[in-house]
């Protein structure tokens, strides 16, 4: 299983939690596809720790308010 259909199971019971997909590409081919399957954002890789932790807190935050 990949990272496109574990999003799709998760969606499938939960469209709400944020996914943030982690991908060696950052083209517009895989913006697309991400947003096709239901990820909510993407870093690609090689990412600054603090990047990660940012995007994190943005989307709990949205959770939470």
């Amino acid at each position: 299983m990949d990272g496109y259909n574990a999003t799709q199971h998760i969606r499938d019971f939960n469209d709400e939690i944020p996914i943030i997909a982690l991908t060696a590409s950052a083209s517009a081919d895989i913006l697309q596809r991400t947003r096709e399957f239901g990820m909510t954002d993407y870093l690609a890789k090689p990412f600054k720790p603090g990047e990660l932790y940012e995007m994190i807190y943005k989307y709990s935050r949205k959770l939470t308010s």
